[in-house]
C-alpha cells in the first residue's frame, strides 16, 4: 500500500514539473514571436532602494504617439508615391512606392529641431484651419493627403487641386525635413 501511494505520489510530482516547464517553454517561444506594429517608447528609471544587493526596477512604459502623416498618390507621370508617419518622438516610419530616391520601408528619427520646425509651420499656417478638401474633377493631378494630431485634435487634409500657397508650403517643408534626414532600410544598411 505504502509502495503505491509513493509510486502515485512520485508521478503527480513529475508530472507537475514537466507540466510547469513545458508551460514555460511555449510562454519563452511566443515571446520570440513578437512583433511590434508601430514604435513604442519605453523609459527605465533604476531606482537602489537600499545598499544591499537586492535593486527594485521602477518601469514607466509611454507609448509614442504619432504626430503627422503625410502621403503622395500617383498622377499619370512620374509622381512620388510614398507614405510617411512622424511621431512625437521624432521617429520616422518611411515607405517609398515609386519615383522616389529611397523605394522600400524605412525608419529613422527627426531631431527635435526639425521636428520643432514642423510645429512651427503647422501653427504658422494656421492648419487646423485649412478646409478638408482641395479638389478637382481632373484625376491626372497627384494628391497629397496629410493628417496632423495635436493637443488632442486630428485634421486630415486632402489636397489635389486649388489648396492655398500655405498649405503647399506646409508640404513641401514636411517633405524638405524628410529628405534632410537620415533613414535604416528595415532589415537593410543605412540609406
Amino acid at each position: 500500500m505504502k509502495t503505491s501511494i509513493s509510486y502515485i505520489t512520485s508521478i503527480l510530482l513529475v508530472t507537475t514539473f514537466a507540466a510547469c516547464k513545458t508551460s514555460q517553454q511555449v510562454s519563452t517561444e511566443s515571446t520570440k514571436m513578437m512583433v511590434l506594429t508601430e514604435p513604442v517608447r519605453i523609459n527605465i528609471d533604476a531606482i537602489k532602494l537600499d545598499t544591499s544587493r537586492r535593486k527594485e526596477v521602477k518601469v514607466k512604459f509611454a507609448v509614442d504617439s504619432l504626430y503627422l502623416t503625410i502621403r503622395k498618390t500617383p498622377c499619370y507621370g512620374q509622381c512620388p508615391i510614398y507614405t510617411a508617419d512622424i511621431y512625437n518622438s521624432g521617429y520616422v516610419v518611411y515607405n517609398g512606392k515609386r519615383f522616389v530616391k529611397n523605394v522600400g520601408l524605412y525608419t529613422g528619427k527627426l531631431s527635435a529641431d526639425a521636428l520643432k520646425s514642423i510645429r512651427h509651420l503647422a501653427r504658422s499656417v494656421n492648419y487646423f484651419g485649412f478646409e478638408n478638401e482641395y479638389d478637382s474633377p481632373v484625376t491626372d493631378f497627384p494628391t497629397t493627403y496629410t493628417t496632423l494630431h495635436f493637443n488632442g485634435q486630428q485634421k486630415t487634409i486632402k489636397n489635389r487641386v486649388g489648396g492655398p500657397d500655405e498649405l503647399r508650403e506646409f508640404e513641401n517643408h514636411v517633405q524638405k525635413v524628410l529628405d534632410g534626414g537620415t533613414r535604416t532600410k528595415k532589415g537593410g544598411a543605412e540609406e
